[in-house]
């Protein structure tokens, strides 16, 4: 499920925000700390959200955040207390508590009202080495726990994939922040949460906040299931490209079961092991990697080794299941090619002279070759 975070200072404009989101989400979630202090305290404007969300069938989380936990509320503990007891009573589905909360009475207060209580724990430096003892515990207390935490890169990623596997069958909220989390976002079912967030107006796109209808339509959000196929690109820096919007626009027309993501890679020697735990089919390969992930290719076209680059590899299955095999292509040659050949023709000694290095023509032949467009090497 896709929950739009409310992080405007008055509740008539978060009902905006909600209009805006349109079909794209399925909840809310409330942050009060962004509220205007006497918003946040007058009850019947609470009340016209929660009224608002069950008429138009979402859900709502009420969720009072302290600076240390990346919130804006600097009020005392028993004023935290006092405005969830008041919020209690206002029809919200869920209250998210921080962990460091320690107040046995009000989540009776709560849970009474009919909130169910979210333990949450953020961590904007790395994962916690006891991520999931913390979140088990909190499970196991009867919460549903959750999880944001930033991912560095490409072992944090690895890590947090664990950490969902060592998790599966726990219901749970786990949120990978930060550009090399982003696939946690997408993937919640991969990752075994229960909801992703996603905001509007006041973005946080260092956390790797997404727009939610952006989410729902460009990365077809509703439509992953398990029989989805995973592609896609890895770079360094890599979410400024549009090349996920256009090949999920191309899966999509084409009426294909497949998602294409953008995945912020530091470490592409560890990126096998992303692939082999998501089952990804292959990936495209943009700066800083197209050099760098040739040694690691166990076969390779000819493009490939003469220009030195490769930008799309196919992973196929590894010996006993183990780490995947790749296969490594140059498709920028003949794409840059093609255009140039419809323009000057077939056979230009200009341009043959320009695509054959060392005896092999970069059409993807090998030396020898008789190729279609009549040049022999």
């Amino acid at each position: 499920m896709i929950f739009l975070v409310l992080n405007e200072e008055l509740i008539e404009k978060n009902i905006g925000l909600i209009r805006q989101a349109g079909s794209s989400i399925r909840g809310v979630e409330l942050r009060a700390d962004f509220l205007q202090p006497r918003e946040r305290l007058d009850v019947s404007a609470l009340k016209r959200l929660t009224q608002h969300c069950r008429e138009t069938g979402l859900k709502s989380i009420v969720t009072l955040r302290r600076p240390a936990d990346g919130g804006e509320f600097e009020g005392t503990e028993q004023e935290l207390g006092a405005f969830y007891e008041l919020a209690a009573g206002c029809g919200f589905d869920y209250a998210d508590l921080d962990d460091r909360v320690e107040n046995p009475a009000l989540v009776q207060v709560l849970q009474r009202q009919g909130c169910q209580v979210i333990r949450s724990l953020h961590d904007f430096k790395g994962i916690p080495g006891d991520l999931v003892t913390r979140m088990r515990a909190f499970a196991d207390a009867g919460f549903i726990p959750k999880a944001a935490v930033m991912v560095n890169g490409t072992a944090d990623l690895i890590s947090l994939i664990d950490a969902a596997d060592e998790l599966s069958g726990v219901e749970k909220i786990l949120i990978g922040m930060g550009p090399a989390g982003f696939p946690s976002r997408v993937l919640t079912g991969r990752f075994g949460s229960l909801l992703t967030f996603c905001s509007r107006g006041i973005n946080r796109p260092e956390l790797g906040h997404i727009d939610p209808v952006s989410l729902a339509e460009d990365f077809h959000y509703y439509r992953i299931n398990s029989g989805t196929r995973l592609a896609g690109i890895i770079g360094n820096p890599v979410m400024h490209t549009r090349s996920p919007m256009i090949h999920n626009e191309g899966y999509r027309n084409n009426g294909l079961n497949a998602l294409y993501l953008p995945f912020q890679t530091d470490r592409p020697d560890l990126f096998p092991e992303v692939a082999m735990r998501l089952g990804l089919k292959g990936i495209s390969v943009t700066v800083p990697h197209k050099e760098t992930v040739i040694p690691m290719l166990k076969s390779s076209e000819a493009a490939v080794e003469a220009v030195g680059a490769c930008n799309t590899v196919l992973f196929h299955p590894g010996a006993d299941g183990g780490r995947p095999e790749m296969e490594g292509f140059n498709t920028d040659v003949e794409g840059f090619l093609r255009p140039l050949i419809a323009i000057v023709g077939e056979r230009p000694e200009g341009l043959r002279s320009a695509v054959i290095r060392g005896g092999v023509c970069l059409f993807r032949c090998r030396s020898g070759c008789s190729c279609r467009r009549g040049w022999n090497v």
